[in-house]
């Protein structure tokens, strides 16, 4: 098990509504992470899909978290940057 942040993230070109989607701050997610190599080096980088809730996220952060994460939850910290 990683000691590293995690971010989670939606995979680019998922499917949604029976064609191919993407989320527009994951993408600007990416950009920032591939102009700054060191951030993304410093993460875990989780896929989670687009359902609800979203079960990757919830088992991370206990029962209660049913979005994004907690940033202040514990000593391992757990970012949703899935919309």
């Amino acid at each position: 098990m990683s000691e590293k942040d995690i971010l989670f993230l939606l995979p680019p070109g998922f499917e949604d509504n029976d064609r191919r989607e993407f989320c527009p701050e994951c993408a600007e997610l990416w950009g920032v992470l591939s102009y700054f190599p060191a951030i993304k080096e410093a993460l875990e980088i989780r896929y989670v899909g687009i359902e609800h809730p979203r079960a990757p996220i919830c088992e991370e952060m206990g029962g209660g978290a049913l979005e994004c994460a907690d940033p202040g939850a514990g000593p391992r910290q757990c970012y949703g940057g899935v919309g």
